[in-house]
């Protein structure tokens, strides 16, 4: 969420406050429907202590002014007692046994990393009013909503006053919590952008005694640097800035300056603090002053000292405002979406299930939490809005292009067919799914359209032969192929057995010991990762079809086939799909990074489409899409036939590979006669004051030019441009496509009972062309 709010810097000057604690609710619940709402706050702390005053006043005051709402929010309070462990637990039966709609908190960034995991879990959203830590993002956790600020948002002002001031050196001072390391890779950015240098980390366990801080000040003192920058909570903070006036490093000479975490509660902190840290610099969140906002301060100093008091009066701080903002967006959100009993889906219970098993999931979150972004009105802390994304479709209609490749033998994972009524395009297999499960996953709709475009197979794809001399070599080769393949499968015939075996081969160092030949996909990035595992390139096959597959692997290497198939682990199970019997998958995986949509380099939809995608393999979705175009892979765990059998030999065919020889070296002789003959005369005006072998040099530059009247550069040849963009992934109809691709960095070992599958994150090509969207 994002709140309207102002750094402004402030020195600490003497004044007297006191602190509070506890929680109050009320609000009538006659002809309403209760809203449960879970709240998780260590009420033993200060932050705690000013959250459960300003939630209990928010809820009076929202259905004060809203008494004709038919819902109410009961509220649920748990007390985490600074644990992260007992936040988890709260979490867990708040929503376990409680079966609230949503969690208020909880109160630190280390409980709020697990918490929201359970929300994004069981789709209960977490609204956190004081979790800063920039490690925690809701692009990862959907359901982790932050009305807070990330601690980042105060670097900037903090490196401004280091610059102002002309400090070539600080030194950092900060808890070791979520909280306190959160943010420190940010500030080292802010502060190396305006060349100032971090000597020296000063990193303070929470349960650091008195003694243990005075050694660390100490240190601090031997070092020439006096510059420092406090990232604490109030409690560390406090120990800390008592121990260092005692130390005497509150004096001149020293620069101690504080983040927003501390300085946005100094007020409320004991007066002996307050009067250690005279002299100390800060950024705090600016609040517009009104009327309204000096009317509840009021009010809520009389409600704090009433909940809590044998506490000194605390003053009213933006975590106080965060959290009577926050309850607003749930009660607005609540009546908004009208839900009247809770929907929690329950999982089947298995025998020795575990909590997390056996947990629930919320059927009126997704609404709900959308309802919660949506949220727009003025709160006490300012205006209260859903971070826009910055970006959005062009409205004048243009369709998203997405550029999906035909390819062949594999319409599992991804098909093309036209529409023959409308002419339209429609893609389905395994990675459309994913695609499209994806894009449903986002917060905003995308229109799209699907884009067929042929690709360039095998740097030799797509060259039509023309020459005379040409067409006689590939005619002879044709022949010596047909030959050979019929050599084979009458050799087959007579001479394998099929055995029930276990795989001949458990390992890939295995084929490289014994020489065995492998396959891969033709085409494919496989056939490079074989040359470096150090196999042979005549040990290297390259098939296309999963019927090639077939056939290879059932002759065995020893009779014109292969010993195992290398390949991408999804081409793999659709193969163990369709040949459940005869065959496995044996290991090692080799991970890359896995299957990819390609975007545009700078496209917006990379961070938003590889997050879906993320949450997508979190679930239930993958793994349907997964059964349903590859099958149920349980069904062909039993034993397979693995077929062996002796091979024919190079010496069997050694006239044909004599009489192909011979021809292929009579067509080049011939063609470079011919070209000689044809060229003559320019040839021999090329640098004819040169030695010959320079000469023979010049000629074979000549002979590399382009040949426009040929058929690889004529108009209608497979390099012809058109209005379409010609891109080194083919003809794409526009340069703005985006592109559902078979990346080449997933690969499997065919033959293997292991299995592994990636799924997509981002990156960037270092082409400079393309984004990938990849695992």
């Amino acid at each position: 969420m994002e709140i309207t709010t102002r750094f402004f810097l402030f020195v600490c000057s003497r004044f007297v406050l006191a602190a509070a604690a506890a929680a109050a609710q009320n609000g009538s619940r006659n002809s309403t429907a209760a809203f449960h709402v879970g709240v998780i706050l260590d009420l033993g702390t200060l932050v705690g202590k000013m959250g459960s005053t300003s939630i209990s006043m928010a809820v009076e005051d929202f259905y004060a002014m809203h008494g004709n709402y038919t819902s109410r929010i009961v509220f649920h309070i748990k007390d985490s007692k600074s644990d992260t462990i007992q936040a988890a637990s709260a979490a867990l039966d708040l929503i376990e046994n409680s079966e609230v709609e949503v969690i208020i908190g909880p109160q630190k960034s280390s409980q709020a990393a697990f918490v929201a995991e359970l929300g994004n879990r069981s789709q209960v959203p977490i609204i956190s009013f004081s979790a800063t830590s920039p490690t925690l993002t809701s692009c990862l956790i959907p359901y982790f909503v932050r009305t807070t600020l990330n601690d980042s948002s105060q670097v900037n002002s903090i490196s401004s006053i280091i610059k102002a001031y002309g400090w070539r050196e600080v030194v950092l001072i900060y808890e070791d919590t979520d909280y306190g390391r959160g943010v420190i890779p940010n500030l080292v950015d802010a502060l190396q952008g305006i060349d100032t240098r971090v000597p020296y980390h000063s990193v303070i366990p929470l349960s650091a005694t008195n003694d243990q801080i005075m050694e660390e000040l100490y240190r601090l003192m031997t070092m020439q640097t006096r510059v420092f920058i406090v990232h604490v909570s109030s409690f560390v903070g406090s120990h800390l800035f008592l121990n260092a006036k005692e130390a005497g490093m509150m004096t001149g000479g020293f620069v101690w300056i504080m983040s927003d975490g501390l300085a946005n509660i100094v007020d409320s902190l004991d007066p002996s603090v307050i009067e250690s840290m005279q002299g100390t610099l800060g950024v705090k969140l600016y609040v517009p002053k009104s009327r309204k906002l000096d009317d509840f301060t009021t009010r809520w100093k009389r409600r704090f000292q009433q909940d809590h008091p044998n506490d000194q009066q605390a003053e009213l701080s933006i975590f106080a405002l965060w959290a009577y903002d926050t309850v607003w967006a749930v009660a607005m959100a609540a009546e908004k979406i009208g839900i009247k009993v809770a929907n929690f889906r329950k999982p089947r219970i298995v025998t020795n299930s575990t909590v997390l098993e056996t947990l629930g999931t919320s059927m009126n979150g997704p609404k709900l939490l959308k309802a919660i972004l949506d949220s727009r009105f003025k709160g006490l802390s300012g205006d209260y809005n859903a971070v826009p994304k910055g970006w959005d479709i062009p409205v004048s209609g243009k369709k998203l292009r997405i550029g999906v490749p035909v390819t062949q033998g594999f319409p599992l994972l991804m098909n093309i067919e036209t529409d023959p009524v409308t002419n339209s395009t429609m893609a389905n297999g395994y990675c459309i799914d994913v695609f499209e499960t994806a894009i449903k996953k986002l917060p905003y709709s995308i229109p799209y359209e699907y884009i067929p475009f042929k690709t360039i197979q095998g740097e030799l794809a797509g060259e039509k032969i023309e020459n005379i001399l040409s067409k006689f070599v590939v005619i002879v080769w044709v022949f010596v192929v047909l030959v050979l393949t019929s050599s084979y499968t009458a050799s087959l015939t007579s001479m394998l057995t099929v055995q029930q075996l276990q795989p001949t081969v458990t390992d890939v160092h295995e084929l490289l010991k014994h020489g065995d030949y492998v396959g891969y996909h033709k085409g494919s990035f496989v056939e490079g990762l074989l040359k470096q595992l150090n196999f042979d390139e005549s040990k290297l096959r390259a098939y296309e079809t999963t019927g090639e597959y077939f056939e290879a692997l059932s002759k065995g290497s020893q009779n014109g086939g292969v010993s195992a198939i290398v390949h991408e682990i999804p081409y793999i199970k659709l193969f163990l799909a369709e040949h459940c019997t005869g065959f496995t998958m044996i290991g090692p995986i080799y991970k890359t990074a896995g299957f990819g949509f390609v975007f545009p380099k700078g496209s917006p939809l990379v961070l938003d489409v590889s997050r879906a995608i993320l949450n997508l393999t979190d679930g239930d979705s993958i793994l349907q899409i997964e059964k349903k175009w590859f099958g149920d892979q349980n069904a062909c765990l039993k034993q397979r036939n693995i077929i062996s059998s002796d091979n024919l030999s190079f010496r069997n065919f050694w006239g044909l590979f004599m009489i192909t020889g011979v021809v292929s070296t009579c067509a080049l002789f011939i063609f470079l006669l011919m070209f000689l003959h044809k060229n003559w005369h320019e040839l021999k005006g090329i640098d004819s004051n040169k030695p010959f072998w320079q000469r023979i040099g010049s000629w074979a530059s000549y002979y590399n030019n382009k040949d426009m009247n040929s058929y690889t550069f004529r108009a209608d040849g497979p390099y012809s441009t058109s209005p379409a963009t010609n891109s080194k992934y083919g003809d794409v109809a526009d340069p703005e496509a985006t592109t559902c691709e078979n990346s080449p960095n997933q690969q499997g070992f065919l033959m293997t009972d292991s299995d592994a599958t990636h799924y997509p994150l981002v990156e960037e090509s270092s082409s400079g062309e393309i984004t990938r969207v990849a695992a």
